[in-house]
């Protein structure tokens, strides 16, 4: 039996994919087990739980509440991996580490549509979802080439939404936020001192430091571009944040 929500409100960020979060549940620390579960829509294929933000949702949040009503498993929230993209269905995944600390016998998944679950060490996991499920391999890869327990960083930097510049426990933005680009632009060119002319003159430089960050963009765009050639599931390209704090600085010109 397919899951169906039919309260869920999808979101999207600016360029149309959707927002989605899950997690990589471990049996421990050590992070060499972990737990897949079975698909709605396919059952007898394995899958990482998770599923689409609702509005006014952090992917932490949403990422905590998946793992609970897929997986019936409660846990410690751990770093962020990064952020994967799938392109085909125009997806942008949250992926959490999660260390598990409760599991329930029956919860809302296995009595709504049967959901089954199991644990499995990282490589067989790896191994089984890359036949149908390849994007969640990648996030299994990801964690093993560079995103050890030890160290705690995101190996993919977040990527704020339309709506909300969000910061979570495991990231931050690294670029100014609306607030601060609105209070700088506005500074430059509405402040008493200089005349008119010297104003005019702070707009039109800005506007050009603008067009060459455009041009910066579209540089790394390319590589992106060449790095998922080379790896489908690669995740999304830090560029992302500089496209957003230029479309900042557009609005406040």
């Amino acid at each position: 039996m397919m899951k169906f929500k039919p309260y869920q409100t999808r979101t999207y960020d600016r360029e149309g994919f959707k927002k989605r979060a899950a997690c990589l549940c471990f049996r421990s620390e050590q992070e060499d087990e972990v737990l897949l579960v079975s698909s709605s829509r396919y059952p007898d294929q394995c899958t990482v739980p998770g599923e689409g933000m609702e509005p006014e949702e952090e992917p932490g949040g949403t990422a905590v509440r998946e793992v609970y009503e897929e997986a019936g498993v409660k846990g410690k929230l751990g770093r962020l991996l990064g952020i994967f993209e799938n392109e085909d269905r125009k997806h942008r995944t949250y992926v959490y580490a999660l260390t598990v600390t409760e599991i329930l016998e029956a919860w809302e998944d296995s009595v709504n549509i049967g959901r089954k679950r199991e644990w499995f060490k990282v490589e067989d996991a790896i191994k089984v979802l890359q036949g149908h499920k390849p994007v969640h391999a990648e996030y299994l890869e990801k964690l093993k080439l560079g995103c050890s327990p030890a160290n705690g960083n995101s190996t993919v930097p977040s990527l704020p939404d339309s709506n909300t510049l969000f910061v979570t426990a495991a990231q931050t933005s690294g670029l100014p936020s609306s607030e601060f680009v609105n209070s700088f632009v506005s500074t430059l060119i509405t402040a008493e001192g200089p005349p008119a002319a010297s104003k005019t003159k702070v707009k039109e430089q800005i506007k050009i430091i603008v067009e060459d960050l455009e041009l910066v963009l579209g540089d790394l765009k390319d590589v992106a571009k060449e790095l998922k050639e080379i790896s489908p599931g690669f995740a999304p390209f830090p560029s992302y944040k500089l496209y957003i704090f230029i479309k900042e600085m557009r609005a406040s010109l």
